[in-house]
């Protein structure tokens, strides 16, 4: 249904990602993403959440078997974003 959405098929796209979290990405200057806790039946158009100002996403596309830090892990489980600043290196 997406495909045909966007007017495009398969044979179109280079690549698909998969996330298997609730994939949610936000934009340019947004600093966090703050969802609303939802119960019960939702509603189209119903706010599931909003954009706070803050800072940018990054979205890390990986290989398999590839070890990051786990002051990621330790951080993203408090409720922490971690700094990370251009140029720097992401990998243990």
């Amino acid at each position: 249904e997406a495909l045909s959405d966007a007017g495009v098929t398969l044979d179109d796209l280079d690549a698909v990602g998969v996330t298997y979290g609730p994939g949610l990405v936000g934009a340019l200057l947004v600093g966090r993403i703050v969802n609303h806790p939802l119960t019960g039946t939702v509603c189209r158009g119903q706010e599931k959440g909003y954009f706070q100002f803050g800072g940018s996403t990054i979205v890390l596309l990986l290989q398999k078997h590839v070890s990051l830090p786990q002051e990621f892990f330790r951080n993203t489980a408090q409720g922490w974003e971690t700094r990370i600043y251009w140029g720097e290196s992401l990998l243990d």
